[in-house]
């Protein structure tokens, strides 16, 4: 277990770039890219016991990479978790038309066809790619969006993550707030979720990319009490080109007489359509999570 004076340098650091980040944000894109790779860089050479996290996490899942291979993954996946801090930051300056320069997004008529049916949509995404400028295209092309999402511990970090976002119409809710979630998929709205990182307390024990992985059930239950249609979808961040949406077909989900059991076949769905995604691009996920860990607090409800 990690100890607190560990932990707390760990986000004082992450806090102290983010504002270091957050103030250079008027330079040019292209700069602040080279700056988050230069932190990337220096992420990687002062967390060797991350490394070795990640390192056997891809291991894990592909076994038939050689060390090189996965070494490769690990150090990709760190920069673009780098590079969406520094552009989450530059996100006020962007405007609609800039996203759409910068991102090749599909044609989101079924989403929005879903959206404007009244039935509420959820959507599926994680800590992949630029998970932060998926809201915003999904806040511009089918409809304003509420993301459940963490704030950050540091209260001015979390204020400008925050701002950046509500820049492009996206609202933050806080995972506790279920009557507000229920709220706005009730009233026709969008609701966005990060179900990937470990369920520390809560959720069911259901397989993510091939092992067990205790889960959040909130997508599954959220989705059965109100009739919400759900999709899947993330932003690639490819080196050969720019940044790319892939979204995957609706996602059914099984609605039967068991509510219970529905919750866990619904989990594992969702489970197996954001480790789709991993799988064909890995080096856009965020390997440094210990997604796998065991945990000690009791069983319940996520």
């Amino acid at each position: 277990m990690k100890h607190p004076f560990q932990r707390r340098l760990e986000q004082g650091t992450v806090a102290l770039a983010a504002q270091i980040v957050r103030s250079l944000s008027w330079l040019p894109l292209g700069w602040l890219r080279r700056l988050a790779d230069f932190g990337a860089w220096v992420t990687i050479a002062v967390t060797p016991r991350r490394q070795r996290l990640a390192d056997a996490n891809v291991a894990a899942v592909f076994p038939q990479m050689s060390p090189r291979e996965r070494r490769g993954i690990v150090r990709r996946s760190v920069r673009s978790a780098w590079r969406t801090m520094v552009e989450l930051f530059a996100l006020p300056r962007l405007s609609k038309e800039d996203l759409d320069r910068l991102i090749v997004t599909p044609d989101a008529s079924r989403v929005r066809e879903a959206a404007e049916s009244g039935s509420g949509v959820l959507l599926i995404t994680g800590h992949f790619g630029n998970w932060e400028w998926l809201g915003a295209q999904v806040a511009h092309h089918v409809a304003p969006v509420t993301v459940v999402a963490r704030d950050h511990r540091h209260g001015g970090l979390a204020a400008m993550i925050n701002e950046a976002r509500r820049s492009h119409g996206v609202r933050v809710l806080e995972r506790e707030g279920i009557r507000e979630m229920l709220r706005v998929l009730n009233s026709g709205g969008v609701l966005a979720m990060l179900p990937d990182q470990h369920a520390s307390r809560g959720g069911v024990l259901v397989d993510f990319l091939g092992r067990p992985a205790w889960t959040l059930t909130g997508p599954a239950v959220l989705a059965a009490r109100t009739g919400a249609r759900v999709f899947v979808g993330f932003c690639i961040r490819d080196p050969a080109g720019p940044l790319r949406v892939v979204a995957l077909p609706e996602l059914q989900l099984v609605r039967t007489d068991d509510p219970g059991a529905d919750v866990v076949t619904n989990t594992q769905l969702i489970n197996d359509a954001i480790g789709q995604g991993i799988r064909e691009y890995p080096d856009n996920w965020l390997w440094l999570h210990n997604r796998w860990k065991e945990r000690r607090t009791p069983v319940g409800d996520a």
